[in-house]
């Protein structure tokens, strides 16, 4: 860094460090987040409810049929992010419409005998076979992905669901009469039980969902029974609990996907005097969970009103320790404040700084650096 002759150099350093990891966490109220099973095969076909899990007011939709009058037998259902609901038979994909339990095929996928089926929070569609393969199934074309298997002596017993970022799945084994709750890696596919010691307590878990933020189950009930039960599942344990009877035998559930906490930790946010009234940002995260994008705004003053100066969102970057870079300007000289603000994908903006230049053409080099994060809780004028 060199002095130019004749002026001396100006640098002013701002530190302030922060452990803070800021997290936005969308809610979803009770009344938009419905919930639906669906039932074993009843004379040849399958019927969609619409589930309440504070009364006992389950309501009967339909016969899950196509336009040209066909029952498919739907061993599974899952709720999309945009709340279009899709159903699996043991090999071909479906889309039903949630008030008319109308089905329309979209295509195999491939395999036979799929019996699992969830959607995670960024609308990846996830399958699973008796057998225990876990899938990836294209919503678009009924196609699927082979990932991996859940591992020696697991089978699917009928339902995934995703919450706080964490794949369940119930499923048998030669070793225990009762189902287990298992996690499965969505990388591997490999299953692993949440408490080798517990099962879940009932039998036929075939139906998943998350409602309030706990997790429920839907079983298929013993041979000659007709209505299966509604247990609330603990995450920690794996045992069930009986709340009440429900008015059919489920093959399936599908809730909304559970949104996971969202995050940007940035490692330092900095502005420097490039000369010319031109001003060079740069900012380095350490990680990004759920982040779409990034906007900066400038002010004249650190209360504002602040200005964004960039035209589009800048998008993120999928690697870790990442460092951005962004030219503002030609301004002129004088005292500026910069904010950054991420975007996550639900929408929710976080700002961070404002870190303060001086541009001033007859000085080179100021460098001013925050490493934070730093948050401020208001949103600024544009």
């Amino acid at each position: 860094m060199e002095k130019k002759q004749s002026c001396y150099f100006l640098i002013i350093v701002v530190l302030v460090s922060f452990s803070l990891l800021f997290k936005n966490i969308p809610q979803i109220r009770a009344e938009d987040s419905p919930i639906f099973g669906v039932s074993g095969n009843i004379n040849g076909t399958s019927h969609l409810y619409k589930i309440d899990t504070s009364f006992a007011n389950d309501v009967l939709i339909g016969t899950i049929r196509t336009l040209a009058g066909d029952t498919p037998t739907i061993t599974d259902i899952a709720l999309d992010i945009d709340d279009t609901l899709y159903g699996v038979s043991f090999s071909r994909l479906y889309q039903i419409n949630s008030k008319t339990a109308i089905a329309t095929e979209i295509g195999a996928n491939g395999f036979s005998n799929v019996n699992a089926l969830t959607f995670d929070n960024q609308g990846k569609l996830y399958a699973v076979t008796g057998g225990g393969n876990l899938l990836t199934i294209d919503k678009d074309n009924g196609t699927s992905t082979f990932i991996g298997n859940f591992g020696s002596g697991f089978s699917s017993s009928g339902d995934l669901v995703f919450h706080d970022n964490k794949l369940y799945a119930t499923v048998s084994t030669a070793s225990n009469v009762d189902d287990v709750l298992v996690t499965v890696d969505y990388i591997t596919g490999a299953a692993t039980p949440v408490d080798v010691s517990n099962g879940i307590g009932f039998k036929n878990v075939y139906g998943l969902f998350i409602s309030n933020g706990k997790l429920f189950g839907l079983t298929y009930a013993a041979s000659g029974a007709t209505n299966g039960s509604l247990i609330e599942i603990d995450l920690v344990s794996g045992k069930g609990l009986f709340v009440r009877e429900i008015p059919f035998n489920a093959f399936g559930a599908a809730s909304f996907p559970s949104p996971v906490p969202t995050a940007v930790d940035l490692i330092s946010f900095e502005a420097s005097d490039r000369s010319n009234g031109f001003v060079a940002l740069e900012w380095v995260t350490a990680i990004e969970i759920d982040n779409y994008g990034f906007n900066l705004y400038r002010s004249k003053t650190y209360e504002g009103p602040y200005q964004q100066i960039n035209d589009s969102l800048i998008p993120r970057s999928f690697d870790y320790n990442f460092t951005y870079s962004y030219i503002d300007g030609p301004v002129s000289s004088g005292f500026y404040y910069y904010l950054l603000e991420d975007v996550d994908i639900y929408g929710v903006p976080t700002q961070h700084g404002p870190i303060e230049i001086q541009v001033d053409t007859s000085y080179a080099n100021n460098l001013n650096s925050v490493f934070l994060p730093i948050i401020i809780n208001y949103v600024p004028e544009k």
